[in-house]
């Protein structure tokens, strides 16, 4: 007799309880590390959502209050506005998605698009911090003219997603799939871009607009 009530020397004169025996142990074994498994994953997947999905800008439940950027009335400048989205998503590249497509609805007061309303999504990648934006080919053919255009561009994507999801550390943008080295010819674009806030204004009316003023060259 063990500690556990069995008399093993029994037990293993008598094989059908002996296989009997062995299965209870499998079964509990196999059990404990399925529940092991279980509580891990969803521990992990804790961690994951808590770690890349902060939010800054928070609103009533099903909904969120964003911040977007568009061209100001000149067409010199970022000027930001807040929008309430409902149903927001729970992953980043699906939020990222949203954000964009909040920016290519244009703006809801006195600014200008920064992104054609041609533009469409093509894919939204996450990694190591880095977002990476596939659009498709009409944000190029159909944007904003010259190096300020091409720069209110660039930068209302990217400050807009990286002040909505601040675990991004950077956004790369793609076209049709495939890297670029310049969304128009002016701008370096082959490496990931940070937020800039250079070219954003805090007054969009008046005789005087606050901010840092950009070359309006065509070309």
């Amino acid at each position: 007799m063990n500690g556990w009530g069995f008399d093993l020397e029994k037990i293993v004169k008598k094989p059908a309880i002996l296989l009997s025996v062995i299965i209870f142990l499998l079964l509990l074994l196999g059990g404990v590390i399925i529940f092991t498994f279980v509580i891990s994953g969803k521990e992990g997947s804790e961690k994951w959502v808590d770690k890349y999905i902060p939010s800054t800008f928070s609103s009533r439940e099903g909904s969120k209050v964003i911040k977007l950027y568009f061209a100001s009335p000149d067409g010199i400048f970022l000027a930001a506005e807040d929008r309430e989205v409902t149903s927001w998503p729970d992953y980043p590249t699906e939020q990222a998605k949203r954000i964009i497509e909040e920016l290519i609805k244009g703006p809801g007061v006195k600014l200008i698009p920064t992104i054609p309303e041609t533009t469409k999504i093509r894919e939204i990648y996450f990694h190591e911090g880095i977002l990476y934006l596939d659009m498709s080919k009409e944000i190029v053919k159909d944007h904003l003219k010259g190096t300020g255009g091409e720069l209110l561009t660039i930068f209302s994507l990217v400050n807009a997603t990286m002040t909505n999801l601040p675990s991004i550390t950077g956004v790369q943008i793609l076209i049709e799939g495939r890297p670029i080295t310049t969304l128009a010819g002016h701008i370096d674009a082959s490496q990931p871009f940070k937020q800039d806030f250079s070219l954003l204004t805090t007054q969009v009316q008046g005789s005087r607009v606050q901010g840092s003023r950009l070359e309006s060259d065509e070309g």
